[in-house]
């Protein structure tokens, strides 16, 4: 199959399509989570990797 979109077009469109379906499986989790007294946990945290 050949290449459709140069990589900047393509980047840009990728960057356009948002994440869905994971409501349910995400409270499920912290669902579980808070069930079994897990603590530590954060929704929605940035992770960053190497050292600063």
């Amino acid at each position: 199959m050949s290449k459709l979109f140069s990589g900047l077009t393509r980047s840009e469109l990728m960057s356009r399509i948002r994440s869905r379906g994971n409501k349910n499986t995400e409270l499920a989790l912290v669902g579980v989570f808070r069930a079994h007294g897990i603590t530590g946990w954060r929704r929605h945290v940035q992770i960053r990797v190497g050292s600063s």
